[in-house]
């Protein structure tokens, strides 16, 4: 999963699938998070989100295109 920036690998026995919306087809995996890492993550998108809404638009679009 990605946090802050950085890739990092969670204990996860559950997993949910993932399907291509235009044609049903089984595409990968995605490993599911309990209360404490999701409480992580929103923690990390709080703190980053003062410098985030600060970003221009289409630095914003930058970033998500890459």
């Amino acid at each position: 999963m990605l946090l802050s920036g950085r890739f990092e690998v969670f204990d996860s026995t559950q997993t949910e699938t993932v399907y291509n919306p235009s044609s049903g087809q089984v595409i990968g995996q995605t490993p599911l998070a309990g209360p404490e890492l999701v409480d992580r993550f929103v923690t990390q998108a709080a703190a980053a989100l003062p410098a985030w809404q600060n970003t221009p638009v289409v630095e914003r679009a930058r970033i998500f295109f890459r």
